[in-house]
């Protein structure tokens, strides 16, 4: 029996995923009981990960295309964000060391995964890049979406997620051998 949860169905995600964790406390690994301060997605109630992800701020649409998502939603691994099925299917063409991508309702996502879903986000994603590097959001989608990801702070967003997932120092800029060379035109 297939269930179908409209798009206001979300708001009661942190209540149901509260009451898994009420209930399952007991069984879960220590490391998870040390760390309230982030909460915990995942594991044995696929739908309480989908509409708890959902939650954070903006990522009820596409982070490349602003489609909405809800139904069919699609995680950057290495970029923390929320995209379509369309947008998932480009990311899969730019290769596994640029964006993996894992359907957050057909897959199980693994812990690192589950990290990136919490440390990252659509909005915190798209802050970053105005805020740091003076990308608004409207010259962010004007790019094609094969170079987008290709880009000196798309690079610095992934090490910036690799270190926070690690607990390391955020790195602010890109070391000199990562930088990407320009090709004569």
């Amino acid at each position: 029996r297939r269930i179908d949860v409209p798009k206001h169905a979300a708001f009661g995600s942190w209540f149901l995923l509260t009451a898994f964790l009420a209930t399952h406390r007991k069984e879960m690994p220590k490391h998870a009981k040390q760390q309230p301060s982030i909460p915990i997605f995942g594991s044995e109630e696929p739908l309480a990960t989908v509409l708890a992800a959902l939650e954070i701020e903006g990522n009820d649409v596409c982070f490349d295309c602003d489609r909405s998502v809800i139904g069919d939603e699609w995680l950057s691994a290495q970029h923390g964000t929320v995209h379509c099925i369309q947008c998932a299917g480009v990311h899969r063409s730019l290769g596994v060391h640029v964006s993996f991508v894992r359907s957050l309702r057909l897959d199980t996502l693994k812990a690192a995964e589950l990290i990136a879903l919490q440390l990252g986000g659509n909005a915190k994603f798209s802050k970053w890049l105005e805020a740091e590097h003076g990308v608004k959001r409207h010259v962010w989608l004007a790019l094609p979406l094969e170079l987008r990801y290709t880009t000196p702070a798309a690079e610095l967003w992934r090490q910036r997620m690799r270190a926070e997932a690690a607990g390391e120092a955020l790195p602010t800029e890109l070391p000199r051998g990562d930088r990407p060379r320009r090709e004569p035109e």
